[in-house]
């Protein structure tokens, strides 16, 4: 259920999370299932065959391969209770989608030392630094020793602590501080700066909401796994990291059903697969986990060239042609390190003329897939996504056609209520839709810089509840999204927001009406039902399947 605070977040204020959107391939039942393989890695022993509906056959051997540091892969210092070790892990597969296989479940297990975790979520509440600790992980029955593991988003952390919505306040000099991939330290490491504290809307699925989030249950916080942090090429099927997703469902379905959407639209997106998770042998529960958008992803869904990241706490402003000046807006993922193109085309979107804007637009980025995008986030009823409060999006620069490509990022409030609820999509804000929380005395939305309520909107019909104390609209920087000022001076223009119009009419025909959508839904839905009714009850599975149809029905 929804928090005041997240009421506050999703409708109102929300400052997105970015914790890092997966993305998913349409279910292809066809492909090999991971849990067939056959793997040799410096780790644990195998732990037998793995809690799936599919039978494993998996040899781990340990080796005795002498431990060397590497500071290519301990990124900025050495661990304090571990050593950079060659690894010997091969696969059984090279291509990379085998794991993302959604016709089983299957299984990630996790064990650490709690003091290393304790310190961790220490880092974390204090300095809102995410620090690597190392883990033990098993993957569909395939063990692996020494993987680095830290949190992994902003606004589904929020639980964990901090100041208002369990972030930091504004006059927190920490709060200004922001990149979501940054490795800089670790508690026995390396750690990762953050943004303002997590302030965006996440809903009550497993992941936890808006201030939900609990350190006493590791098995729901989101994570990135990274098999290679420790052990030089340790991967799982040529997979080195791992997503695991905070959710605004139980199931995760509305997310995996929007990166499969976006991958039938031909935009590149990440894969996801469900997964039964546990930690420390707690009790198991159902994560959505997905690829992450590193250098392995970047070459085969884009190319060679040059990912940045949009951080959270940014924007596409142009600010001046330092690239120091950059480093708390936009983070490299992947390419060689070069921030030239980025600089230059954040200079031709914020200062070109209307006229040079629209007549060379064309030659810095690829118009007619940026229409798509724009569509089919609205036909996903994504309000989080490029022009929302977390800033998601990644930008790809193609150096031989010399244009950059928007890359989608951050589905998990897709097709539900919470990503309507911010004003996506076509089916508007009903504010019944609001479990509980109301607006403080004497609040007034135009104490909120960036954002408007949504028409209609009614406060006295949200009932209960109040803000957190000490909440300050002024420390918000937007309301129900900020804009961008690239979708902004696109859809001003006739030309660019008559290809979003032929866009979305396409997509909507394509996925939709046609019953593409649907069918992907079933599929997946039929998975969970055979597979993962120990997790989540059928019931659920089936009345998250029905709300995630619902947008699916033409107006």
């Amino acid at each position: 259920m929804t928090t005041v605070a997240g009421i506050v977040v999703v409708g109102l204020v929300a400052a997105a999370c970015s914790s890092g959107s997966g993305g998913s391939a349409a279910p292809d039942t066809s492909a090999a299932p991971s849990t067939g393989a056959s793997t040799t890695a410096e780790g644990p022993t195998s732990t037998g065959a793995p809690t799936t509906d599919a039978t494993t056959t998996a040899t781990t051997e340990p080796t005795t391969t002498a431990a060397t540091t590497d500071p290519a892969t301990t990124d900025s210092a050495d661990p304090v209770t571990t050593e950079t070790a060659s690894s010997d892990t091969t696969s059984d597969s090279g291509d990379r989608s085998a794991f993302y296989d959604n016709s089983v479940l299957h299984t990630i297990e996790v064990s650490f030392d709690q003091g290393d975790y304790d310190d961790m979520i220490d880092a974390y509440t204090t300095s809102r630094d995410k620090a690597w600790i190392e883990a033990d992980v098993v993957i569909d029955g395939v063990s692996y020793r020494q993987v680095g593991l830290r949190l992994k988003g902003n606004s589904s952390l929020s639980g964990l602590g901090g100041g208002p919505l369990g972030g930091r306040g504004a006059d927190d000099p920490a709060s200004t501080d922001s990149t979501d991939t940054t490795d800089t330290t670790d508690i026995t490491d390396i750690t990762e700066t953050t943004d303002v504290a997590a302030r965006g809307p996440v809903g009550g699925g497993p992941a936890g909401g808006i201030g939900s989030a609990s350190a006493d249950e590791p098995e729901r916080l989101p994570w990135l796994i990274r098999l290679d942090k420790y052990i030089d090429d340790q991967a799982h099927q040529g997979l080195t990291e791992l997503v695991v997703r905070s959710s605004s469902t139980e199931t995760g379905l509305n997310e995996a059903v929007s990166l499969a959407l976006l991958r039938e639209a031909g935009l590149a997106t990440q894969r996801a697969v469900s997964t039964k998770f546990t930690v420390n042998d707690r009790p198991s529960v159902l994560r959505l986990v997905v690829e992450n958008p590193n250098d392995d992803w970047a070459s085969e869904n884009l190319g060679d060239g040059p990912l940045y990241k949009a951080d959270a706490s940014g924007d596409y402003s142009y600010r001046g042609d330092d690239p120091e000046d950059y480093g708390d807006a936009w983070e490299q993922e992947a390419g060689e390190d070069d921030l030239t193109p980025l600089i230059d085309f954040l200079d031709f979107i914020n200062n070109s003329s209307d006229e040079t804007f629209a007549a060379e637009l064309a030659d810095h980025l690829d118009v007619e897939a940026f229409a798509e995008y724009l569509a089919i986030e609205d036909l996903l009823a994504n309000f989080d996504d490029i022009s929302g409060p977390g800033n998601n999006s990644y930008l790809y620069f193609d150096r031989k056609s010399e244009r950059f490509t928007v890359v989608a990022w951050d589905h998990n409030l897709a097709l539900s209520q919470f990503g309507a609820m911010g004003g996506g999509g076509e089916g508007g804000f009903d504010p019944a839709q609001i479990p509980g929380g109301t607006l403080p005395e004497g609040f007034d939305p135009a104490q909120i810089p960036g954002g408007t309520l949504p028409d209609g909107f009614d406060p006295a019909q949200i009932p209960g509840g109040t803000l957190p104390e000490g909440f300050d609209p002024a420390q918000v920087p937007g309301a129900l999204g900020r804009g961008n000022v690239l979708t902004d001076r696109f859809m001003e223009n006739e030309t660019f927001a008559a290809l979003y119009e032929d866009a979305l009419a396409t997509l909507r025909a394509d996925l939709y009406e046609s019953g593409r959508a649907q069918a992907i839904l079933t599929e997946l839905t039929d998975s969970l039902l055979a597979t993962a009714t120990s997790l989540v009850d059928a019931a659920t599975i089936e009345q998250e399947s029905s709300a995630v149809a619902g947008f699916f029905v033409p107006e």
